[in-house]
């Protein structure tokens, strides 16, 4: 579900009508604000996020009553988060779950056609020879060549999320099927 706020923010900047629009109240209420230590960045408007926060904090340390503060701050609250996370799209901070889940499965997939693929590949080896010890060094150095493999692919996945941002969108998790986990695809 793709909730926004009801004005479109292009920046994280806002003019004196979007702020009064965000925080649902009036532009008088704005200057009123603005006096009392509203965040206000000469030529450029109000920055969104500082002012939701700002404006949490007033309601939370007014004596309005709990009824309409709990509804003002919950909204705002939610609003805030919805303006990050916006900021961080615009921004291309934030990874989506799908390119994730993605990038896991070639993981996934490619690990799974190494160890589908040792037999192939050894087998004319091994079935040569007598030594067992021999035949438990090939197959470990395999295996672990493999696991090696993986781990440097997992780690380059990780670093790269990392360096992209701290946000996730989730949607539904992907099946069974398209993680290779369906029995068509086991030997």
């Amino acid at each position: 579900m793709n909730i926004k706020p009801d004005v479109e923010i292009t920046e994280q900047y806002a003019t004196k009508a979007q702020a009064a629009k965000v925080l649902s109240v009036s532009l008088r209420s704005i200057e009123r604000f603005k006096k009392e230590g509203l965040p206000y960045v000469a030529k450029r408007g109000y920055p969104l996020i500082e002012c939701l926060k700002w404006y949490n904090n007033r309601l939370r340390n007014n004596e309005d009553g709990p009824t309409i503060v709990d509804q003002k701050l919950r909204k705002l609250t939610a609003e805030a988060d919805l303006l990050e996370i916006e900021l961080a799209k615009s921004q291309g901070s934030v990874v989506a779950f799908d390119e994730i889940s993605r990038l896991i499965i070639e993981s996934h997939v490619a690990l799974k056609n190494v160890f589908l693929g040792l037999p192939g590949r050894l087998a004319m080896d091994l079935a040569a020879e007598t030594d067992a010890a021999v035949v438990r060094d090939k197959l470990m150095y395999e295996i672990k060549s493999a696991m090696n493999d993986a781990s440097n692919r997992f780690r380059e996945i990780r670093n790269n999320i990392a360096q992209a941002g701290v946000f996730v969108e989730h949607p539904a998790p992907p099946d069974a099927d398209a993680m290779g986990g369906a029995e068509s695809d086991t030997p």
